[in-house]
Order: C-alpha cells, then structure tokens, then sequence
C-alpha cells in the first residue's frame, strides 16, 4: 500500500480507528478486550506517546494519541499485528482480522479534541449497548470521571480544556456533564 501523507509536528493528536473485516467482531471474548489494552499500552505508553482515550468495541476501536515523535505507522503495524496474530492462534482462524488499514485523522485544535473524546466515550451508548457511557467496561470513559484508573490514559490533556487551572474534580464533574449534554442528542 501506498504511504500516507499525514503532516507530523511534535504534539501531534489523532483519532486513529478501524473495524474488523466484513464488520466482524474484532473482540469475541471479553478476555481479548483486556488483551487488547495490554498491547495498546505496551507500544503506545511510552516518552514519545500518550493515549488520552479510548474505546473499544465488539467490531472495532477508537484511539485518541498525542505524539512526540512520528511513530504512528511503526506502533499501530505492531499493535495491529500482534493482536491479529494471538487472535487468530487462539480462535483457530485464518486470514486478516481487521478491514485493511487503520485510519488516522489529525485533531487540529482543542474544541475538536474536547468533541472527539466525547463522541469516543460515546459509541457503546449509541449503538445501544449500555444506556450511560460509564457502564462500558472498555472505554476510557470511567478514568474520566474519575472512577477507574487507567495508568496508561493521559486524560489530564483533555480534562484541562474543562475548566483550566481548576482542580480534578470540578474538571471530571463537567467533562460528565459535557457529555451527559451530548448524550441528550443522540
């Protein structure tokens, strides 16, 4: 395949996301979710790499990274890689797991950051799978609002748009309410 033209600068945020091929479930067992997040924090966790959020779902997956250094393609080949590979071992499966390439798509500014984790945080209550985001087990959601934690999850970045130089709680209760109001609009 070719390569992709994405303008990298240190700072860089991308919403990265794909599907499993056909629309097939990418996640059969809940085991393969955690999984799943094992290897994203081994190759996303790191000086030149932060996850500020996530989502994964039975057929697919969002990603919210920044990055310090252009190793986007690097990461992802390995995260997709090694994921696919356990899959497949374990299911006695042939072939590739997900529909070609992942997508990435630079965020621009903050406002499109701050809309972008809500829509993430989103996806299972719109695809009806649980009626508030924060009963999805595999979202970065609940780190949010400060209900788990998630050591590999950056939400700091985002939760600063919230109300900046304010302290953690005020932060987590209006980044709910930010997306409590979207959730109005489903």
């Amino acid at each position: 395949m070719p390569a992709r033209s994405i303008t990298f600068e240190p700072g860089s945020v991308f919403h990265i996301f794909n599907r499993g091929v056909e629309r097939r479930r990418i996640f059969p067992r809940p085991g393969l979710y955690v999984f799943f997040l094992l290897r994203l924090r081994r190759y996303f966790r790191s000086p030149q790499a932060s996850i500020l959020a996530y989502c994964l779902m039975p057929n697919h997956y969002h990603l919210v990274v920044e990055l310090d250094e252009d190793i986007l393609a690097d990461r992802m080949h390995r995260l997709q890689m090694s994921y696919a590979k356990a899959v497949n071992t374990e299911l006695r499966r042939v072939g590739p797991l997900f529909q070609g390439r992942y997508h990435a798509r630079p965020i621009r500014n903050d406002e499109d950051l701050l809309n972008l984790t809500g829509y993430v945080h989103l996806n299972p209550v719109e695809a009806s799978l649980v009626k508030r985001p924060e009963d999805w087990p595999y979202s970065s959601y609940r780190r949010y609002i400060g209900r788990q934690e998630d050591s590999f999850v950056e939400a700091r970045r985002v939760l600063d748009l919230m109300a900046p130089g304010q302290i953690g709680n005020s932060q987590r209760r209006l980044y709910k309410e930010f997306v409590d109001v979207a959730r109005t609009g489903l």
